[in-house]
């Protein structure tokens, strides 16, 4: 009935806006990368069991979650990109460009899919198994913030990813150059702590 129809509407809005919101807030502690996978993987297992589930509202929730991936994606990776990025690195907006760009692709694929496949079970197995597909090639593509890495003491990981980033942004300086500038700065840091002692 209409009521009920509702209903599932707004689950389809609620839950997805809950789990972004929750990948949001917890990868301020645990990191970027690591909340994005741990996020992705429950989801994809939750929505790939709920679809072999014949009841009405399991496959609901199923749906509402597997949304809920596309609310994680989108917050998670526009993070990623703007605190890898210098403000001003033409880099930084293509990334962000490129990566709705792909976005907007998907979602064209998805009205394809639905309008060609007319069964309610195969379209949601097919969504599922493409949101699982998108998902593998990202392990290779992403890396951790440096703000997240030098919250966590992470230093190593820290001077590659920097170095990394320094290439992405047209820059030649190594991992060397950054791990001696580190050094340099925190010598002259600890000089001027000591002038005030």
């Amino acid at each position: 009935n209409e009521g009920t129809r509702e209903a599932y509407l707004m689950m389809t809005e609620l839950i997805p806006a809950i789990i972004g919101l929750l990948a949001s807030v917890i990868s301020d502690t645990y990191g970027r990368v690591k909340t994005f996978k741990i996020f992705s993987i429950c989801i994809l297992t939750i929505s790939l069991i709920t679809c072999f589930i014949p009841v009405a509202l399991v496959q609901v929730i199923g749906l509402s979650v597997i949304i809920g991936e596309e609310a994680v994606l989108c917050t998670l990776i526009t993070y990623i990109i703007n605190e890898s990025c210098t403000t001003t690195s033409k880099l930084r907006s293509r990334a962000i460009a490129f990566y709705f760009s792909i976005f907007a692709m998907g979602c064209a694929v998805i009205s394809g899919v639905s309008y060609g496949v007319q069964d309610p079970f195969w379209l949601y197995l097919i969504m599922c198994v493409l949101s699982i597909l998108s998902f593998i090639p990202v392990h290779w593509i992403i890396y951790e913030p440096p703000k997240q890495l030098f919250k966590a003491g992470r230093c190593h990981s820290l001077f590659r990813t920097l170095a990394i980033i320094a290439k992405r942004n047209g820059s030649d300086i190594t991992i060397y150059d950054i791990q001696r500038e580190f050094d340099f700065e925190q010598y002259n840091f600890q000089d001027e702590k000591l002038k005030f002692v």
